[in-house]
């Protein structure tokens, strides 16, 4: 199943955080282990792995771009990963304030 569109960073950025959170429940589920691919393992498989190695194991994306890279050669979007990144921030954020405020509904 295609989760996401072949070299498309806009797609990858709207989609990274859910499947970054099914990915941490496969992990979690499977004893820490869990095969991630996409089509030629280039760019969504990579984009996902580090998005996870960022967002949930602390690692620095640089840090966790260049290990992947010691590993494989791959193309992952790093700045659809960042900006991914930024959303999550930016949407807490916000909620944060409104809650704050008493302004948040549902």
């Amino acid at each position: 199943m295609q989760w996401c569109t072949d070299f498309d960073a806009f797609d990858l950025r709207v989609r990274l955080p859910a499947v970054v959170s099914k990915l941490h429940k496969a992990i979690n589920r499977n004893g820490g282990v869990t095969y991630v691919h996409c089509t030629a393992g280039l760019g969504r498989a990579p984009a996902v792995t580090l998005a996870y190695m960022f967002w949930v194991q602390g690692y620095k994306l640089i840090e966790a771009h260049n290990l992947l890279q010691s590993k494989r050669s791959c193309f992952p979007k790093l700045d659809a990963i960042k900006n991914a990144a930024a959303d999550i921030v930016s949407h807490f954020t916000f909620l944060i304030y409104h809650w704050c405020n008493g302004s948040l509904k549902y």
